[in-house]
């Protein structure tokens, strides 16, 4: 059967590779194919390729396999995670995925432990993952990463109790514990975690100004490498950050004024950067980087937000 994308095609689009161009060595590629025989034969060919960036790749078609040792040098994937077994041997430093299909989630528990094969991986986005998956990828996450410097998107649980029974000396007793603690536990196993992207678009009340505050100072009491805390709401993205000598977290990035007035920089993306000095923040990989900008390029590439994909 054809492989359809876009408009209606009479052939598989990624004949297209198919030879592979001759003497083409690229260091980003973006595909929009089927994972099949010409996206791999094309692939195998790139020894020098960086990043790779895959869309439209459906779980249920027949995925073809990578000739080992194929593209030594890539450090940035974006794509589906069932290809991801066929990628252990590189040296990834930034990975992105999409977790909203059942299939992709079923492979979670599968995935997520066989991620610390990335010994490199400093930068991890899921995006859309469940919600009620929020503390066992959690778990997961930090078992297997714990060299991660920049963690989105996870789903920031409102204040709600899970209760579990536990038999002490043949006494039924109840423990309430917070969903929250259970996941900022967890968390704190990133020792190097500096940039921590949230989802709070399901809190009602919404999660807006000094409460927003609050949560970011309580969650670096568990966290204290952070840097800065993104929240995302349901209408906004907000950016807290600490300076070396300031316990408190402080508006960073917020979004334009509906007015268009800003007393800060405004971005060509809605936002207004308050204070540049609060983006100067080193990942680890070189040089620092300024700017709200150069500052996502360098910490996750399009990885930002729910909607990054």
């Amino acid at each position: 059967e054809p492989y359809f994308v876009g408009q209606a095609r009479q052939i598989n689009p990624s004949t297209l590779l198919s030879p592979p161009p001759p003497r083409l060595q690229a260091l980003t590629v973006k595909l929009s194919f089927p994972w099949d025989a010409n996206v791999t034969e094309f692939l195998a060919t790139q020894t020098a390729i960086r990043k790779l960036y895959m869309t439209d790749v459906i779980a249920d078609a027949p995925l073809d396999m990578l000739p080992e040792g194929a593209m030594p040098h890539l450090t940035v994937f974006e794509g589906p995670a069932f290809v991801l077994d066929q990628l252990h041997h590189c040296p990834m430093s930034r990975l992105k995925f999409v977790a909203e299909s059942e299939d992709t989630f079923s492979l979670l528990p599968l995935v997520l432990p066989e991620l610390c094969k990335f010994k490199d991986l400093y930068s991890l986005s899921i995006v859309l993952a469940p919600y009620d998956t929020t503390l066992s990828v959690a778990e997961m996450v930090s078992m297997a990463c714990p060299k991660l410097k920049y963690l989105s998107t996870v789903s920031y649980p409102c204040n709600y109790e899970e209760v579990s029974t536990v038999d002490i000396f043949h006494d039924t007793q109840k423990l309430i514990i917070s969903q929250q603690r259970l996941l900022l536990q967890s968390l704190s196993r990133l020792k190097q975690l500096k940039i921590l992207e949230l989802d709070v678009q399901s809190w009602d009340p919404p999660l807006v100004g000094v409460f927003q505050r609050a949560v970011a100072a309580e969650i670096r009491t568990y966290i204290p490498t952070l840097a800065m805390v993104r929240f995302w709401t349901l209408e906004e993205q907000t950016w807290w950050a600490w300076k070396a000598d300031n316990a408190e977290p402080i508006l960073a990035v917020r979004p334009k004024p509906h007015n268009g007035k800003a007393k800060g920089r405004a971005s060509d993306k809605g936002v207004e950067v308050l204070d540049e000095s609060l983006l100067d923040i080193d990942m680890g990989s070189g040089a620092n980087r300024a700017g709200c900008e150069e500052m996502q390029e360098e910490m996750a590439m399009s990885y930002t937000g729910p909607d990054g994909w």
